[in-house]
């Protein structure tokens, strides 16, 4: 486990009492406890009882996943292959507004093949080329469209052209990675394991893998194995940064997909193997690096512990914990079930039943920047309820307007997260808020902060969004809401923000 990464900071950003946030230097999760019961041999063992969270889940010593960017007609095809022997695969999808990708319908064979989907940015342009703003808006409305259009979660990414590097801005990368943070993204298999240090974030915030190809068009056998070779020589040795993660990629442009399938068919059914997505990844290894253990009490026996863990809904995936207990382990209980065991110490820990990704994802526009009471629209996902945002400039401030027009009660407490562009130097803001009664209107209003005075912020469009994350009596939901604002005069935020 790693204390001197994370803290509880219950009660913060006004988080009702349900919920607490773990914070790490660099970014603060929602989380939630669960209690765990561990019995051991003797009372000596349950006085020395600790526990630590695995790098992977148990018995495996390497993930292994593969990367295929752009929404290209044959994914199907080769989500296919990869599931015929074993393998997943996350696609990453930069065009998801016509035919299958526009009514989900490619997104839900991918997934139901056991693959996932990836943000690759909207139109695919070099980020490195294009300004501040819209590249937030690149990255950010990618998502949203994503799972907007693909009632699923979205965690990963990976660069157009591998760029992110400018010869006339130093500063790039580290402006890319904050981009990719605000907009909720959390890692992806790009082809350097050190990707977060690169984009100038945390390795506990940014998960990255050592992504190789064996030739696009024609796979090639013997670059398989060269570079499968290397990964595991590096993962036995613990040099990636990224953690034990392999992943194969990266264009989907192979003309005979039963030879790739021959290939890779080569690696299928290690047993040490954890064959995964990149968000299963991404999202298991973050927990496992943002997960605290408390032990609370010993009696006897028994010790029991509180696990502060990250929401599922933070996370983009909802995956068992592997958890590895001191020596002289019996049992390991939570929420009134065994948990299943291992050997040696080692179990694996569920998240909490109440705890569900979302299963019905919408979003709306106001690409006018309308006030938020003319704005107020509902996504035909979720017809019951509506949502709008609006970015108040000159007040420095966004206005976000809800209602519940259905006749039942929302569930809940209602998680907010909002989205800012670069031009404000704190870019998320959680705000947690009581349930809406049936034919409930509120209006939310949540200042922006302090801004960045580099008029280089200013050019172009800002992009702004709120994700609201909430239960109703159809399930777990999420609806998103954005605004597009032109910047004012130069200076005139900063001058608002500077009157007395």
């Amino acid at each position: 486990m790693y204390p001197n990464r994370a803290k509880s900071l219950a009660g913060v950003l006004g988080v009702l009492p349900w919920l607490g946030c773990i914070a790490a230097p660099e970014v603060v999760w929602r989380n939630y406890e669960q209690t765990l019961l561990v019995t051991y041999e003797t009372p000596e063992q349950a006085q020395r009882a600790a526990l630590e969270a695995l790098p992977l889940p148990p018995g495996k010593r390497v993930a292994f996943s593969t990367r295929w960017d752009d929404s290209v007609p044959s994914g199907v095809e080769k989500a296919e292959v990869l599931a015929e022997h074993g393998y997943k695969g996350t696609f990453y999808l930069n065009k998801v507004d016509a035919g299958g990708y526009a009514d989900g319908s490619i997104m839900r064979r991918l997934l139901d093949l056991g693959s996932s989907v990836g943000a690759h940015t909207c139109t695919h342009p070099y980020l490195t080329k294009i300004d501040a703003n819209a590249m937030f808006r690149e990255i950010l409305l990618n998502r949203i469209e994503i799972e907007s259009r693909g009632k699923v979660c979205v965690n990963s990414f990976t660069l157009p052209y591998m760029a992110y590097e400018s010869e006339t801005d130093s500063n790039m990368p580290a402006k890319i990675g904050e981009c990719l943070v605000r907009a909720g993204l959390h890692g992806g298999d790009e082809v350097w394991p050190d990707v977060a240090s690169r984009f100038k974030r945390s390795p506990n915030e940014w998960i990255g893998g050592f992504t190789f190809d064996i030739n696009d068009t024609n796979p090639k056998l013997s670059e398989f194995e060269t570079n499968i070779g290397r990964g595991l020589k590096a993962v036995e040795t613990g040099e990636f940064e990224c953690g034990p993660h392999l992943s194969l990629g990266i264009h989907n442009w192979q003309p005979d997909m039963q030879k790739f399938g021959a290939v890779i068919a080569t690696r299928a059914n290690n047993r040490d193997w954890w064959y995964c997505n990149a968000n299963e990844y991404v999202a298991y290894r973050l927990e496992a690096l943002n997960t605290l253990f408390v032990k609370k009490s010993v009696t006897d026996c028994e010790a029991t512990f509180t696990v502060c863990r990250l929401l599922p809904f933070e996370t983009g995936a909802r995956l068992p914990l592997g958890i590895r207990a001191s020596a002289g382990v019996v049992t390991a209980i939570a929420d009134g079930h065994t948990l299943e065991a291992f050997g040696g110490g080692v179990f694996t820990l569920p998240h909490d039943a109440a705890h569900q990704l979302p299963i019905h994802i919408g979003a709306v526009f106001n690409k006018a920047n309308l006030e938020a009471e003319a704005a107020l629209e509902a996504d035909p996902t979720l017809p019951g309820f509506a949502i709008s945002l609006h970015a108040d400039l000159a007040g420095n401030r966004l206005v976000c307007v809800l209602e519940n027009k259905s006749e039942t009660a929302i569930e809940g407490p209602m998680a907010l997260t909002f989205r800012l562009p670069l031009k404000w130097k704190n870019g998320i803001f959680r705000q947690d808020i009581a349930p809406l009664a049936a034919g409930e209107q509120r209006r939310i209003e949540v200042p922006m902060g302090d801004v960045d005075n580099n008029h280089i912020l200013d050019v172009g469009v800002f992009f702004f969004a709120v994700q609201c994350d909430f239960v109703t009596a159809e399930g777990t939901s999420r609806l998103y809401a954005t605004a597009e604002a032109a910047p004012l005069q130069p200076n005139a935020v900063a001058a608002q923000i500077d009157q007395p």
